[in-house]
């Protein structure tokens, strides 16, 4: 995915709902800074992606949790 190609990447993980508990899939992506992430998720790259996958989806949803580590 395009998000790897963004200065700061440092992973992303893709989590299933849990069954009888909820039904929405969970991305979490990680980046060095919080500036890092903003660049990701107003980039042009990322809203082609979410338009790829509309068909597929019902909605998409940004929570943003920030937490630094050292």
């Amino acid at each position: 995915m395009a998000e790897n190609t963004f200065p700061g990447f440092r992973g992303s993980e893709l989590f299933r709902p849990v069954p009888e508990v909820e039904d929405e899939w969970t991305a979490i992506y990680r980046y060095d800074t919080a500036a890092d992430l903003d660049r990701w998720l107003g980039s042009m790259a990322r809203v082609s992606y979410i338009h790829l996958t509309l068909p597929m989806i019902n909605r998409v949803a940004i929570s943003v949790v920030a937490v630094t580590l050292k």
